[in-house]
């Protein structure tokens, strides 16, 4: 057939190396040069393969003992430490770098939330129902807990709180830039203002009334909003 065999008189590929009791270069070989019909190449043992299964690719390397592990699955995904990453880069343990760049504006944490709340609103610590949060009531409320995150063209960026329950838990700006909904009905909204919880639920307004605003101040304003209008509003979040 032209296969060269290294510990083998039945080279399956072009250049077989197999050694010990390891006889399937479909599930993995010592060494595995070519193709075969799950393979295309494998080192065993702790291995380092990487395979087409079909329309599923699979690239894997494993340490002794499993401390470290290196999978893209068919879908792209690239897991450390996980053989099933749920994500583009899924980290199971801690990483080090030395310079991290995060193309999102803000940093966010995952929170429960008592009611549907929607990326923009304005959120507060639910007294009602201890560790959720809720959507802002009252002007000057001192209860809010900050900007539910991702809406408009401002993309969230670090999250924090992925606890088991809470995946899919609602991401609130903690700092950073994000849009909120704004209400300038009563007064119109100024570049620099600081804004506040407004009467209309889930709503920021401009503080008029400073010695009301502490506590309940959620940021600074980076764009306007014309008197009488209600739009989003781009706010530099700096809880106070």
């Amino acid at each position: 057939s032209g296969n060269v065999g290294i510990g083998t008189v039945t080279p399956a590929v072009k250049l077989h190396v197999e050694s010990g009791t390891d006889t399937a270069p479909a599930g993995g070989g010592y060494l595995v040069l070519g193709a075969t019909t799950s393979t295309n190449i494998s080192m065993d043992n702790n291995e380092i393969m990487a395979r087409n299964n079909g329309a599923a690719a699979t690239l894997a390397m494993n340490a002794a003992g499993g401390n470290v592990t290196l999978i893209q699955s068919g879908t792209g995904n690239v897991g450390i430490g996980t053989s099933s990453p749920a994500t583009k880069l899924h980290v199971n343990g801690t990483a080090r770098v030395n310079v991290l760049e995060i193309t999102g504006a803000d940093l966010a944490e995952k929170f429960p939330m008592s009611e549907r709340i929607e990326p923009g609103m304005v959120v507060a610590i639910d007294p009602k129902n201890p560790g959720k949060l809720c959507m802002a009531r009252g002007a000057y409320n001192r209860h809010v807990a900050g900007v539910a995150s991702g809406a408009g063209d401002v993309p969230v960026g670090v999250i924090l709180g992925n606890l088991p329950g809470s995946e899919d838990a609602v991401p609130v700006a903690m700092s950073g830039r994000v849009r909120v909904y704004g209400d300038a009905t009563l007064r119109g909204i100024e570049v620099g203002d600081l804004l506040t919880t407004s009467e209309r639920a889930g709503y920021a307004m401009a503080v008029t009334e400073f010695d009301r605003a502490h506590g309940a101040v959620i940021g600074k304003a980076m764009t306007s909003l014309a008197r009488g209008e209600t739009g989003t509003v781009l706010v530099l979040v700096n809880l106070h």
